[in-house]
């Protein structure tokens, strides 16, 4: 079907392409089965990671559960009550807060329960006032230490948002997946060791619990990635601006620099089997007359008889020449290549990696080449997912009978106008 799908375009070769996908285990297998390089969506890793750790119903953390609970049900509150709402309104000016709606939080979503907590925590002055007087969803106030948990659990959570909202963008790469997860490890570390401050004078008990189960959990999903899909730690490599310094900390430097060699050395024969088909085909182009190749084969006897008078000059002047002892290998050549690449200076973090393996094209063909490849998937499906969101909008029960023509046009306005620098819209009237 993807071939059929990708047939009219002659130089795709959708064997060797990447797929992104969730963690179906029949997804996947359908994929690998397909000979396609299957690659997890690294935010849907996230959201099990996290999903995981505020869904931990173990006795230690009963306290957690208990106020996520409660900040659902005030939440859930406010929105079936009209009454309570414009209250809320009214008290929200007294405290001279936002005029906000509280967000409820959805179980495809992690980071709608970060939302929900951001403007519960947001809102803490109108909702403690009012919970002394009138009925808010819970049966008792929130305290200090309720309140110092939810604050707590938003600085916790909010790294993974904003790694999410980083690989999600436009040119993220499979490169940053393995950094920007590791350096969520270090984030939480810095949590439990009181490295990174946090509302109030220690990192409440139930919250430490949710970030070592976290750290617990990311650490599997990151091996787990690694063995799976060694194509991110090679993307990794490829990026000038983080090159070997992952397979560094993890003491693995050797053996994924081994593992780029042979996919440049694989890449590298496909490149000179083309290049040996381009010349035979130039050879049957050539139709030389006799003649022609009679003064040829002249010239070449001359060439050879003043090249060996050369060589005998050279010989009686230096004398003998020692050959070397071998001719490099393609696999020499290749890793002789990496490791000039490998001991360069990294190109500064805000650089742009792809124009720099453009610029490294014809110094370094195959790796170039490879690297390019392994760049240019990215980490996540959301652009994808938000163009089907796109197109959900414009198919709608009131507009039913767009053709699938028209559909994709209207669709591909919308998505690509606004990168090409068109002004929005205004619908406003005067």
């Amino acid at each position: 079907m993807v071939e059929e799908w990708l047939g009219e375009h002659g130089d795709t070769h959708p064997k060797m392409g990447f797929v992104l996908t969730n963690g179906a285990a029949k997804m996947i297998k359908a994929l690998r089965n397909g000979n396609f390089v299957c690659v997890r969506c690294s935010a849907h890793v996230l959201h099990l990671v996290v999903k995981a750790g505020l869904e931990d119903t173990s006795e230690s953390n009963t306290k957690l559960t208990g106020v996520l609970d409660s900040c659902r049900k005030i939440a859930g509150h406010f929105h079936r009550s009209v009454k309570d709402s414009h209250l809320l309104r009214r008290e929200q000016s007294k405290a001279g807060v936002p005029q906000h709606r509280l967000k409820q939080d959805v179980s495809t979503r992690w980071n709608s329960t970060l939302e929900m907590l951001e403007r519960i925590l947001e809102q803490q002055k109108p909702i403690h006032a009012m919970s002394h007087e009138n009925y808010i969803g819970i049966t008792r106030a929130f305290g200090r230490e309720e309140w110092t948990l939810v604050a707590q659990v938003v600085a916790v959570l909010s790294p993974f948002r904003a790694v999410t909202e980083k690989l999600s963008q436009e040119k993220a790469s499979l490169a940053q997946v393995i950094p920007l997860f590791t350096h969520l490890l270090t984030k939480m570390d810095a949590f439990l060791n009181n490295r990174e401050k946090l509302t109030g004078v220690y990192i409440v008990g139930d919250v430490a619990t949710l970030v070592r189960r976290l750290q617990v959990l990311l650490q599997r999903r990151i091996k787990e990635l690694t063995d799976t899909c060694p194509d991110l730690m090679l993307a990794t490599m490829c990026d000038p601006r983080i090159k070997g310094k992952m397979a560094l900390q993890a003491n693995a430097l050797t053996s994924w620099r081994d593992k780029l060699i042979i996919k440049v050395c694989d890449r590298q024969r496909l490149l000179d089997v083309g290049q040996e088909r381009h010349d035979e085909e130039e050879e049957a182009e050539e139709d030389e007359p006799a003649e022609i190749s009679a003064t040829i084969s002249n010239t070449a006897t001359t060439s050879s008889r003043a090249a060996d008078f050369w060589a005998e000059t050279l010989q009686s002047l230096v004398g003998q020449i020692r050959q070397p002892s071998r001719i490099p290998s393609l696999r020499d050549k290749v890793a002789d290549m990496v490791k000039i690449y490998v001991s360069e200076p990294n190109i500064f973090p805000t650089a742009d990696a792809m124009k720099y393996w453009d610029e490294k094209r014809a110094i370094w063909p195959a790796l170039s080449m490879v690297a390019q490849e392994l760049l240019s998937c990215p980490p996540t499906s959301v652009q994808s997912e938000q163009v089907f969101s796109v197109t959900g909008n414009i198919l709608c029960p009131q507009r039913s009978q767009l053709s699938p023509q028209l559909m994709e046009q209207m669709t591909f306005f919308k998505v690509n106008l606004p990168k090409l620098g068109y002004p929005a819209l205004n619908f406003e009237t005067s």
